[in-house]
């Protein structure tokens, strides 16, 4: 399997000049493929000949290795998935164009075809790097940003596979991630500190933000999950979140936050990783009916007041409990989504207005 690591690169001003000419040269071509190459043709996809001699005659200066890596960035896109805009490439550097060697504290790396030397600080990363393989790294800068990041890419051995543990279902919403043995994990603030940051910071800020808070909690449950000796973890399949919703965003729109503004896929693929890192296996669950079903009895004659509770109409059950945890086990013992096999959409059997009367008679 393959890990990325990330640290800064750093170097004196003529270094960084020179990084920086050789950055808007790879940008420049960019947005010249983006205007004048049409890559829903199935032919530009893969790697065309032709094209790479045309963007060799109109960007004689850049080494040819950087124009086929990115051919092959844009190659990624096909025709469902085609950029809006000029994609802000990184420099992209296999095995053979690169030399890395550890200095005391800091990582020396030379671009062989550039070069270029230049030291890469991050003590966390060095450590993580020193026993692995390094097959390729990419530079990239943010545009809110005046410092290059750097990202090894390495090839690492397959963990082992859990052989025994038990399995957790785990219900994923913006207050709290919920697992099906109890244990809550608090993300109430997340929209509230959010808004702040769209008032006050940058559309980066904003991203970098998220990415660290949901890189944090992830942690805190895979961390909870080795402890429990946990071998699958159930998540649900969500599909579509937004698209039921208007994208506009303000007071009076509160399914905004709720429904757009929590990153779902993000955390899904932290956890994806994290957890193939430790030998968890991730299996995707069904989503229909997860939230309204008594985990107890099965049955989904069940109303939710006040909203955090779920209680169970089911006049042999009468089961009361928290909606997320009550999700969460629903999650856990759900059957695995086949592959290919089409989704089905929660609908209720019963409406809210009828759920009421049903509960305020079965309480006179």
């Amino acid at each position: 399997m393959k890990l990325t690591f990330s640290a800064k690169l750093t170097g004196n001003s003529g270094k960084i000049n020179e990084l920086d000419q050789i950055y808007a040269q790879v940008q420049s071509l960019s947005y010249f493929m983006f205007h004048n190459i049409d890559w829903s043709i199935n032919e530009n996809n893969k790697f065309s000949k032709e094209i790479y001699a045309q963007l060799r005659v109109k960007f004689p200066t850049i080494n040819s290795k950087l124009i086929q890596k990115s051919m092959k960035e844009y190659g990624k896109f096909g025709k469902a998935k085609l950029p809006k805009k000029p994609v802000n490439l990184p420099l992209i550097f296999d095995n053979q164009n690169f030399n890395v060697k550890f200095r005391d504290g800091y990582y020396d790396l030379f671009i062989k075809f550039l070069k270029l030397r230049l030291p890469v600080e991050g003590l966390r990363t060095i450590e993580q790097l020193k026993d692995k393989k390094i097959q390729q790294i990419s530079i990239k800068k943010f545009e809110d940003s005046p410092d290059y990041r750097i990202y090894f890419v390495c090839e690492v051995e397959e963990p082992r596979k859990r052989d025994s543990g038990t399995i957790l279902g785990l219900d994923l919403n913006v207050k709290s991630q919920v697992l099906s043995d109890g244990k809550f994990f608090h993300t109430k603030e997340f929209a509230h500190r959010k808004d702040e940051y769209r008032k006050n910071k940058g559309k980066q800020n904003i991203e970098n933000f998220t990415r660290n808070y949901i890189h944090k909690t992830t942690n805190k449950i895979v961390d909870h999950l080795i402890s429990q000796d946990v071998k699958v973890l159930r998540l649900e399949k969500l599909k579509h979140l937004r698209r039921a919703h208007v994208k506009e965003y303000g007071k009076e729109n509160k399914n905004y936050k709720v429904n757009n503004c929590f990153p779902y896929h993000m955390m899904r693929t932290f956890f994806e990783y994290k957890c193939a890192k430790v030998g968890i296996d991730i299996e995707n669950i069904n989503p229909a009916h997860t939230s309204d079903t008594c985990y107890k009895c099965g049955s989904s004659h069940t109303i939710r007041f006040p909203r955090e509770i779920l209680s169970c109409l089911n006049s042999e059950c009468l089961n009361v409990i928290n909606a997320d945890l009550n999700g969460a086990r629903n999650i856990a013992v759900g059957k695995p989504i086949a592959m290919g096999q089409r989704l089905t959409h929660p609908s209720s059997t019963i409406s809210d207005v009828a759920k009421t009367i049903v509960f305020a008679t079965s309480q006179a």
